[in-house]
């Protein structure tokens, strides 16, 4: 492949995480984090990869009686594309896109297996860098919190179902930490 674009999946849909490029000096590597359009990639292969989680395999992407009219593929001349989904758990975690503009057929049965074997590890790693980065951003929200001195946290119309008992046992394990019930 000539060129490589990992696609993340998120809440406002796929962005594009991450695209190398391999040319005479050498390969590219280019971090980004946005959307994905029809400009970067064929939209018809990324969305049919997304909505079915099936591999695509096109050996010649010009003649593809699926795929053939889409603008990107005209328009960028790839001829050789791989579409794999990253899958954890039965959920699609992110996108490998591979495509080769020299020739057809470059994708084997070969290097396709060895993608199938690394690909769940791939979407293991990423979901795990996904969720690291999600308790960060936690973290230091409650670090701007502490740091801000905030004094106290009142809770209002909440129901507590259950002895009362149970509460001074939470309080006495925190130190500065108080509790106080209302059952109104």
């Amino acid at each position: 492949a000539d060129r490589g674009v990992l696609l993340l999946t998120s809440d406002a849909g796929l962005l594009m995480l991450a695209e190398a490029t391999v040319d005479a000096t050498g390969v590219r590597v280019q971090l980004r984090e946005r959307p994905v359009s029809a400009d970067d990639l064929p939209e018809s292969v990324v969305q049919y990869v997304t909505r079915t989680q099936e591999t695509v395999i096109l050996d010649d992407a010009w003649t593809s009686d699926r795929f053939s009219t889409d603008v990107y593929i005209r328009r960028a001349h790839a001829r050789s594309i791989l579409c794999l989904p990253l899958m954890k758990q039965g959920r699609l975690v992110a996108v490998l896109y591979l495509e080769n503009h020299l020739a057809p057929g470059v994708f084997t049965p070969a290097r396709i297996a060895v993608l199938q074997v690394l690909a769940p590890q791939a979407a293991m790693s990423l979901e795990n860098s996904r969720l690291y980065r999600e308790l960060e951003l936690r973290e230091a929200k409650i670090r701007r919190l502490v740091d801000a001195n905030i004094v106290g946290v009142a809770i209002t119309g909440l129901k507590v179902a259950g002895s009362e008992a149970l509460f001074p046992a939470i309080a006495a394990g925190a130190d500065g930490l108080i509790i106080e019930v209302h059952n109104d």
